[in-house]
């Protein structure tokens, strides 16, 4: 914001002859504000991370991240089966609402044979847990099932 301040001073003396002098003295104030930076939710899986998920500026985000607007949104997607522990990470605000209904699926992929998600198709076979996941699609492989990627194994 800008501010200005003006100021004039008028002289006159006592003769026959009025002389008025003027003058203006103008100052100008410039206040420069700076918004906060937006701050974006990421999953932290650096190791030794005390937080599943945690918070950055949106300028640090390389363009391979994935960043999240909520606490909730990140703990969801990235670590539904440790939903309540993301969200109680340290200094992030929590989640608010209560956690999603998180149901399990086969994927059939090397790595990820089960995972993890909030909605489903009508046609989409479900799991209320990994492991059952693991043991109704894939009894033969259960213990390479129970180490997808992002699952937090079996319990």
């Amino acid at each position: 914001s800008t501010s200005t301040t003006s100021c004039t001073v008028q002289t006159t003396t006592e003769n026959p002859t009025t002389t008025t002098t003027s003058s203006t003295v103008q100052t100008t104030t410039v206040v420069t504000t700076t918004s906060p930076p937006v701050l974006r939710f990421f999953a932290d899986q650096s190791f030794g991370a005390e937080k599943l998920c945690d918070v950055k500026p949106l300028s640090e985000f390389e363009s391979w991240e994935e960043s999240y607007v909520e606490l909730k949104d990140c703990c969801t997607d990235k670590f539904s089966w440790d939903y309540a522990n993301c969200c109680a990470g340290e200094g992030l605000g929590g989640c608010g609402d209560p956690p999603p209904s998180v149901k399990y699926y086969p994927t059939w992929q090397d790595g990820k044979l089960c995972q993890s998600k909030t909605s489903f198709e009508g046609w989409e076979q479900t799991y209320d847990t990994l492991a059952d996941c693991c043991t109704s699609t894939f009894a033969y492989s259960y213990d390479a099932c129970c180490q997808s990627d992002g699952m937090g194994g079996c319990i």
